[in-house]
């Protein structure tokens, strides 16, 4: 008896901790799948701190926060931002309104924003390759 009150309390505990994100899945896109993960991974760093009794603690604490912050940043999507994209031009339209039948963006704008969006796609990588490296010691994770 005492097990199964047990189990149900875990259960209302977890409901109650879940419901927000869990009611924010949708299937057709990985990135819910990292807004749970990143989810999960706030508990964990906030159980590790608050009960960690391992010598490595901090280092785990710190790994998952790395995880964390790239993980922001995929979510976000601003690495172009980062790499200097410049969103000062806009396209010019036909009378219509409906027809683009060019922009205003200087030669000097274009060459920056084609080597942002092209540093971009590297950083993009380079974070993403560094975060799944973390990930790889996810095992050892644990307070």
């Amino acid at each position: 008896m005492k097990n199964w009150i047990n189990k149900l309390k875990w259960k209302a505990w977890a409901y109650r901790k879940y419901f927000k994100i869990v009611g924010m899945m949708r299937p057709w896109d990985y990135a819910y799948v990292l807004r749970m993960m990143r989810f999960q991974l706030d508990i964990l760093t906030e159980s590790i701190e608050r009960y960690g009794n391992r010598v490595d603690s901090d280092i785990i604490s710190e790994e998952i926060r790395a995880v964390l912050s790239y993980m922001d940043a995929h979510l976000d999507d601003d690495y172009a931002d980062r790499c200097g994209y410049d969103y000062d031009w806009e396209f010019v339209w036909k009378d219509d309104g409906n027809t683009i039948i060019g922009d205003n963006e200087t030669k000097e704008q274009a060459e920056n924003n084609d080597r942002a969006i092209k540093d971009s796609i590297v950083l993009e990588d380079e974070e993403w390759n560094k975060m799944i490296d973390i990930l790889r010691g996810m095992r050892s994770w644990r307070d």
